[in-house]
């Protein structure tokens, strides 16, 4: 029995070693997913336990709280990684990759290019959101779940803001830049304009009419009638930043699903094959999150519906359903696709170490099948050779046209020679070796070994 535990104690230790090596070669953005995604889990068991109000009578709104919560969780240490990313980005490969150093002091390649109006431009947008949210405490809004996170919900808050500026910055510049996808790039400006245009249209309804044209759905639309209540004016900014980021980011997710399917339909488009050759199972999970997010939509204004929640105007009505499709799936595309970047990102270790692995066995195998008399047969041309070497470049010119003297430096560090020639050959006083060898004779041995 001792043996059996020792025994499972050195397999462990080797397991947990060998992960630790294929973890560091992750770069930060992946490291902060991996590493939150197992620590949300244990914040959301308060939230889920103690949270007031998850049983209450709309009890179908819960299944976007968690999943939101969760969500921010992954996209606030998703894209506070990507910042570490780009502040030690250099270009590799003629700009086709990035070689980055990670959380763990490794240099790292991330198979995609980033921008300079990315590096930029990403680094703005979070510090906008930080200051966003920084302005809507001030102002005394209500902060989400602060009776289960108390002073972390803060901190929460201000996350919150920056992922969704930080996103959205992130988005326009990359699309800038050429780094993304064709269809990801028209999405994303479509995107934008739908979401500036809608949340404008709506902030002007608010002013005109002087009250918000959305039905208070927890989770989804009651975050900004809440903002509404404390100021009219400066609610504007949030309101318009955060409404056109999500519209931004949704539609993108849009685009990563469409990708997908066509090269699922074997699309004769070279970037989409190489892009999502390249990040598989991000692009797959974008989709799969597209799909159950219309289903949750689907859901929640079946059920708002049944309950009588959605009975006001047609501008109200199709601004809390815009609100609604918008708002699920984007959290649930964005959580799936989190977790399948991090899945590409493990796989990738997984596969390099396993060509590195057969590179080296192919190597292995290649010398082994060389003949030791073969190695010795090259290593006697070579000492055959350089008589004939040195003839041809001999000053003496007595010598008669068959025969050539040759005369080599012997010295006691040099006993390569002696196996080719007898033991009759003649030694002078300076240590000199001479041997009779005729040109004929060195050319057909060379010949023979050959």
């Amino acid at each position: 029995m001792r043996k059996f535990f020792s025994l499972c104690f050195l397999l462990s230790s080797l397991f947990i070693e060998k992960t630790k090596k294929k973890i560091a070669n992750l770069d930060n953005e992946r490291l902060a997913i991996g590493f939150i995604s197992i620590i949300g889990l244990g914040l959301l068991f308060p939230l889920v336990v103690i949270a007031p109000g998850l049983f209450e009578s709309e009890w179908f709104l819960n299944l976007i709280i968690i999943p939101a919560e969760y969500g921010s969780f992954l996209a606030d240490a998703g894209y506070f990684g990507r910042l570490w990313n780009l502040l030690t980005a250099r270009p590799y490969d003629n700009n086709k990759k990035t070689k980055i150093r990670n959380f763990l002091s490794q240099e790292i390649i991330i198979n995609r290019p980033i921008g300079r109006a990315e590096k930029i431009f990403t680094p703005i947008g979070m510090l906008l959101g930080v200051t966003l949210g920084i302005f809507c405490l001030s102002l005394h809004a209500i902060i989400p779940f602060w009776d289960v996170f108390y002073y972390f919900a803060y901190i929460l808050f201000i996350f919150g803001y920056a992922c969704t500026l930080g996103g959205l910055f992130n988005r326009l510049a990359s699309s800038f830049d050429g780094t993304r996808l064709k269809q990801e790039k028209v999405a994303i400006f479509v995107g934008f304009v739908l979401g500036l245009s809608v949340a404008l249209s709506l902030f002007t309804i608010l002013i005109l009419t002087g009250t918000m044209p959305f039905v208070a759905v927890i989770g989804i639309s009651k975050p900004f009638i809440d903002l509404l209540l404390l100021h009219k004016f400066l609610f504007a900014l949030p309101f318009v930043l955060s409404l056109t980021g999500i519209t931004t980011s949704c539609f993108d997710y849009f685009a990563k699903a469409y990708c997908f399917l066509k090269y699922i339909w074997n699309t004769k488009d070279e970037f989409v094959n190489e892009r999502i050759g390249a990040h598989y199972y991000e692009y797959q999970s974008a989709f799969l999150g597209n799909i159950f997010g219309c289903l949750l939509a689907s859901g929640i204004i079946i059920g708002l519906s049944l309950t009588g929640s959605l009975v006001a105007t047609p501008i109200v009505i199709a601004a809390t359903i815009f609100a609604i499709i918008i708002m699920c799936n984007n959290v649930l595309a964005a959580l799936f696709t989190r977790l399948g970047r991090l899945v590409d990102g493990i796989l990738c270790i997984y596969k390099t170490s396993k060509k590195e692995f057969y590179k080296q066995e192919l190597l292995q195998n290649k010398f082994s099948f060389i003949d030791v008399s073969y190695l010795t047969l090259i290593r006697n041309l070579s000492l055959v050779s350089l008589p004939v070497s040195i003839s041809n470049s001999a000053k003496d010119r007595d010598l008669n046209d068959n025969e050539i003297k040759l005369r080599l430096k012997r010295t006691q560090s040099s006993p390569a020679f002696f196996h080719l020639y007898n033991s009759t050959q003649e030694v002078n006083a300076d240590n000199e070796l001479f041997f009779e060898n005729t040109l004929s004779d060195v050319k057909s041995l060379s010949g023979l070994l050959v």
